[in-house]
């Protein structure tokens, strides 16, 4: 009786241990994650770290809305595909997005209209729909609750100058063009609008929250049959072939890197 006893103090030591170790491993930050609005601090480790070498059909290295979004769409064609993340799920820009989804290029649909001409605008324009699309769509089909919603969104002048004013006019123009709907609304400078003037707004537009959305796509892969490993780092990149810094190679016929910043080169802008 007393050996037995002595034998479940020990065992119960023992448990205590495991677990002040796995609260101390869960209290440790994980490097480069914000505070933002998101609290992409909360986003926590799910997923294994890679300890073997392992053959796939396509390797994804990065985690962010890209590379699942790819890896997604391999897994659903019925591919094996491995996943390989640093950090954690939304660990870098994508955990710090605005999450906000419009019909409108960044760099202006006149611009790439003057440089690329009216058909490839057209291309461009047609991606930016089809893209809000695709992402309801899956939130729909597989069920993952992330605040999604088609909102109308506003594009207004950077700066109150009668440059920045044409500008505006100018890829008005331009959205109309290419089908984009949109309508030129006047906001009267209400300073609840943040005195915000002519605005262009582009209807059906979207939301969400991005962290859920990104561990929602990250669990429908691995439903599918993806693998994704997290805390491994890829160190090397030899044609389709990965090394992580543990040594543990990731054989594919296809590579893909979603990475923010290239790591397959050394180009000084990537530094």
């Amino acid at each position: 009786m007393h050996e037995r006893m002595r034998g479940d103090l020990q065992g119960a030591a023992v448990q205590q241990q495991v677990q002040a170790g796995a609260e101390m491993i869960e209290k440790v930050p994980i490097p480069g994650l914000r505070p933002t609005v998101w609290d992409q601090t909360q986003q926590k480790v799910k997923y294994p770290k890679l300890l073997r070498k392992a053959v796939t059909d396509v390797v994804v290295v990065g985690a962010g809305i890209a590379g699942l979004t790819v890896a997604y769409n391999l897994a659903k064609e019925g591919k094996k595909v491995v996943v390989l993340e640093s950090r954690v799920r939304a660990g870098g820009q994508t955990g710090r997005t605005s999450a906000h989804t419009m019909p409108w290029y960044d760099d202006f649909y006149h611009q790439v209209e003057d440089v690329h001409g009216l058909y490839v605008a057209q291309i461009v324009a047609e991606i930016y729909k089809t893209a809000i699309g695709w992402v309801e769509r899956t939130v729909e089909e597989e069920g993952i609750q992330c605040n999604f919603a088609r909102v109308d969104v506003y594009l207004f002048p950077h700066a109150h100058t009668k440059e920045a004013h044409d500008k505006l006019l100018k890829e008005f123009v331009a959205c109309q063009n290419l089908g984009v709907k949109v309508e030129m609304q006047e906001l009267g400078n209400d300073p609840a609008s943040g005195k915000i003037g002519t605005a262009i707004q582009f209807a059906n537009a979207a939301e969400f929250h991005p962290l859920l959305y990104i561990n929602g796509l990250a669990d429908a892969i691995v439903k599918k049959g993806g693998k994704i490993y997290e805390e491994t780092r890829v160190m090397k990149c030899e044609g389709t072939k990965v090394t992580t810094e543990e040594a543990f190679q990731v054989t594919a016929n296809a590579l893909v890197i979603t990475t923010n910043s290239p790591i397959n080169h050394d180009l000084l802008i990537h530094a």
